[in-house]
């Protein structure tokens, strides 16, 4: 009696499965939280076989687990189960070993982790957010130290422009060249603004090089 309470009363699925190899894996035995956690009742879960809860691609799998355990062998691991209603969740399950009831049975432990798979990926999401923003920052480090690095020489370039205009006849074909150059730097000169801008998270909109 106190066995049987243990079990019905345990929090964790428990089931005893048939490990004869005509019958390998139906659900002797089974407590409520395996029929809460699968949407069963215990009794519909008594006339089952532990396959009819894996998702069709882990089913082939079934022979070898079963092999490994008559062998002796403790197995544990994740896979994913299928509710009554068909939707399929993340469990955590060991299985090994045991005489009951005078034959070689299979006792097995699942526990639904669906609640911890989802703050892992919360924790995934907030991680590869923070390495996102840590990128942006050293992007706009990087971006501060090129524009001022490229900003001093642009004004002096636009500044020897200015002069090359200002000390030549307006006829005179440098008067054309210095233009140009002049445009080209501000060009240069709007790119560095933008990269500032960048960097210093502004809100003004940035320009296009004309």
């Amino acid at each position: 009696q106190q066995y049987q309470t243990l079990f019905n009363c345990a929090p964790e699925a428990i089931c005893i499965l048939d490990m004869d190899p005509d019958r390998a894996g139906r659900i002797l035995l089974a407590n409520a939280a395996a029929a809460g956690m699968h949407g069963y009742t215990v009794a519909e879960l008594e006339t089952m076989k532990i396959t009819d809860l894996d998702i069709p691609e882990i089913v082939t799998q079934a022979p070898e687990r079963f092999e490994s355990i008559r062998k002796g062998q403790l197995i544990s691991g994740e896979t994913l189960h299928v509710r009554k209603d068909g939707t399929i969740f993340p469990v955590e399950c060991s299985a090994g070993p045991i005489k009951f009831g005078g034959r070689s049975c299979v006792l097995a432990f699942c526990r639904d982790i669906s609640e911890r798979r989802r703050v892992e990926q919360e924790r995934d999401q907030i991680r590869n957010q923070l390495l996102q923003a840590q990128k942006l920052e050293a992007i706009g480090t990087l971006a501060s130290g090129v524009a001022h690095e490229i900003n001093n020489p642009i004004m002096g370039i636009m500044g020897y422009a200015q002069l090359i205009r200002d000390s030549v006849d307006s006829g005179s074909p440098a008067t054309g060249w210095s233009e140009e150059i002049g445009r080209e730097a501000g060009r240069v000169a709007t790119i560095v603004r933008n990269l500032l801008a960048f960097a210093r998270q502004e809100d003004a909109p940035m320009r296009r090089p004309v």
